[in-house]
């Protein structure tokens, strides 16, 4: 809509052209490119870019990496057609501040990456206490940053937005200079064939700047250099202060998950490879959001052969699942309620989805005892409501042991090779309770599987268990 109205009012022209398209503006000679026009068909395309990216890469400031990267990158190649007045270092002003936004959007970019990846360390020192997920207010950093945007841009150095009296004032009377909108001398410089040597009775009007001749008093037109910094500096202190800098949030019930969640009972860390909702009835109702981590250094070598597929194969792929599920390395669910569920309606739930794995698990393993450690399972839960927000976590450990916490308390140990497949075969067998999200919980797998030796840096995170079991139980 802003391009849409430097178009109507003939603000920001381009070049003169020849092009059947071209434009006669009211302030310019001849036929000009529309650069306006072209800007606002760049943005229009990059929205559903976003939305698309906002819905498919959870991960905190992917979306706000690639807005700066590619809004200002893309932006160079149009204003190559644009007419810049002043320049900066030989290059249109505006052009100079494409480079350092697209410079910017690379490095925000590169953190996104490494936080995707669980690898971005924020501190030592253990992290502060959440704010309530629910909470939409910005963070003052972020406020910060904002703030400095805009009057940055009120600031800017450059005719098309200083001169207001002398390039509107015909068509809006009554505009005058502030000590805001300065009056500027923006004549096109007189060179003697040389670019940087003036003609005479011009040396005490103008000074060179990096290259391009200016007027003296655009070039020391004071831009706030505390502007600048703090824009540059606000990403940096809103990643380092964001509650959610070392999280990945589930889209749909905006549930955050930590990259890296330490198992009940503290025995390892586990790396986070997707997360999912879990819906019920027709108007799909959300019941809780739930995460699958994995031990990724025992995944990367375990599941070696898949490390050249995508997300979007491993998905596909029965194959893969079958050996994720048959592979004895550590694995850990962590769901987090979204609506009170009943204790007593959670436990009928779980007994009704792993009675008929466990005794399919029996049969073909030659084994026996799965029913009684699901009964066992089940009274972790039917004694209590699970309030909205309840955190259970469920750890299976090599050797076939399943660790349950719930609301921060390790509930007990269950050795069940039996239980701990069926579980986890719920959410990932051939038939899960979500099918999307049987897709949605590995999508990280490839980027697990293809690090370094499986090996990410160990965030402290709040909210370690606390076993409730007596000692020496």
């Amino acid at each position: 809509m802003g391009r849409i109205g430097n178009f109507i009012d003939g603000q920001i022209v381009g070049g003169i052209t020849d092009v059947w398209w071209g434009v006669q503006f009211p302030d310019a000679e001849g036929f000009r490119h529309p650069v306006v026009l072209y800007d606002g068909a760049k943005n229009l395309l990059l929205a559903p870019f976003l939305f698309w990216v906002r819905k498919t890469n959870p991960t905190p400031g992917a979306t706000a990496a690639r807005f700066v990267f590619w809004y200002a990158f893309l932006r160079i190649f149009i204003d190559l057609f644009r007419d810049y007045p002043t320049h900066r270092l030989d290059l249109g002003t505006g052009q100079t501040l494409n480079i350092l936004m697209a410079l910017l959007g690379l490095v925000l970019l590169f953190r996104s990456r490494l936080r995707r990846l669980g690898r971005l360390r924020t501190g030592t020192a253990p992290a502060p206490r959440r704010r309530a997920l629910s909470d939409p207010r910005p963070l003052v950093s972020q406020q910060v940053a904002l703030t400095c945007l805009l009057l940055l841009c009120l600031t800017m150095p450059s005719n098309w937005t200083q001169d207001i009296p002398a390039r509107y004032g015909t068509r809006h009377p009554g505009l005058e200079h502030s000590w805001l909108y300065p009056e500027i001398d923006t004549a096109p410089p007189k060179t003697d064939g040389d670019r940087g040597r003036l003609s005479a009775g011009d040396t005490a009007a103008r000074v060179r700047w990096g290259g391009g001749v200016r007027s003296s008093q655009e070039a020391t037109m004071p831009v706030p250099k505390f502007l600048v910094a703090a824009l540059v500096l606000a990403p940096s202190l809103a990643a380092a202060r964001s509650p959610q800098a070392e999280s990945i949030i589930e889209p749909q019930s905006e549930r955050a998950f930590p990259v890296l969640l330490e198992t009940p009972g503290g025995g390892s860390t586990h790396t986070l490879a997707g997360t999912a909702v879990r819906t019920k009835t027709f108007f799909n109702v959300h019941v809780y959001a739930y995460g699958l981590y994995v031990d990724a250094e025992a995944a990367h070598r375990t599941l070696r052969r898949w490390r050249s597929h995508s997300a979007r194969d491993l998905g596909r792929d029965e194959g893969f699942y079958s050996e994720l599920l048959e592979d004895d390395f550590g694995k850990t669910l962590r769901l987090v309620m979204t609506r009170d569920v009943g204790g007593d309606a959670m436990a009928e739930a779980f007994t009704d989805a792993l009675a008929p794995r466990v005794q399919q698990y029996d049969r073909e393993h030659h084994t026996s005892g799965g029913m009684g450690a699901v009964s066992a399972f089940r009274t972790y839960f039917d004694s209590e409501e699970l309030t909205k927000e309840t955190e259970l976590v469920v750890s299976w450990e090599p050797g076939g042991t399943l660790i349950t916490g719930v609301a921060g308390s390790v509930r007990g140990e269950i050795n069940s090779p039996a239980l701990c497949w069926a579980l986890f075969d719920v959410y990932l067998g051939k038939d899960p309770v979500m099918k999307k999200g049987k897709r949605t919980v590995i999508e990280r797998m490839p980027e697990i599987l293809g690090s370094v030796g499986g090996q990410h840096p160990r965030i402290d995170l709040p909210g370690s268990y606390v076993s409730s079991k007596p000692p020496g139980t």
